[in-house]
């Protein structure tokens, strides 16, 4: 038979489960089954978000810690800023249809390059054709130099907003000290999505 053991935080939250087949233990180590089998695997949380936690002598499942809870609600926030739901424009009104355009950073940094080649070609009094194709994550929209660069106004200005609101939110959940808060917080509210472009 083999000892178990488990080590804690502060809290009482247990960090690390061991065998004493497999490892030594220390001097903060707590025995938890001197009569155990020769593996030890205990779940430090379960699916419903709760932890184990060592009171009173027992293994507990016990909700995490405040902070625990606001490092998952933070990733979670960091998630959602980074995926499509923040960075979606629908250009309408090309000849070639509809547009859904990602605003990836891949993305903004090429229709950058795309207006600063075209603006100095025209300051240099270099011919530019009046319509020409450009091709955003693939797809074909023809556009003037007018609507390439009000479209990249338009591209920069919802990333800029939608960065302030993540900014924001941020903060807010930062300053949560109430568990039921952070748990229902909602990390979607105020971003600019399913935006509209229309190029006629």
């Amino acid at each position: 038979m083999k000892k178990h053991y488990i080590e804690i935080d502060e809290n009482n939250y247990v960090t690390k489960a061991f065998s004493g087949a497999f490892e030594q233990p220390t001097e903060t180590s707590i025995c938890v089954n001197e009569n155990g089998g020769r593996h030890f695997n205990l779940e430090l949380s379960n699916k419903e978000g709760l932890r184990k936690q060592w009171i009173g002598g027992q293994l507990v499942d016990a909700p995490p810690p405040i902070a625990a809870l606001k490092e998952n609600k933070l990733s979670e926030l960091d998630i959602y800023y980074r995926s499509d739901a923040t960075r979606l424009l629908t250009i309408t009104g090309d000849v070639n249809g509809d547009v859904v355009l990602s605003l990836d950073d891949k993305t903004m940094s090429l229709l950058e390059k795309k207006v600063n080649h075209l603006q100095l070609k025209v300051k240099h009094n270099t011919e530019v054709d009046p319509h020409f194709n450009y091709y955003p994550n693939g797809h074909h929209v023809t556009v003037t130099l007018t609507q390439l660069e009000a479209l990249f106004i338009a591209c920069h200005n919802i990333l800029e907003s939608n960065y302030t609101i993540w900014r924001e939110h941020i903060i807010a959940i930062k300053a949560l000290t109430v568990r039921e808060d952070i748990i229902n917080y909602d990390i979607t509210n105020g971003y600019l999505t399913n935006r509209n472009m229309d190029l006629t």
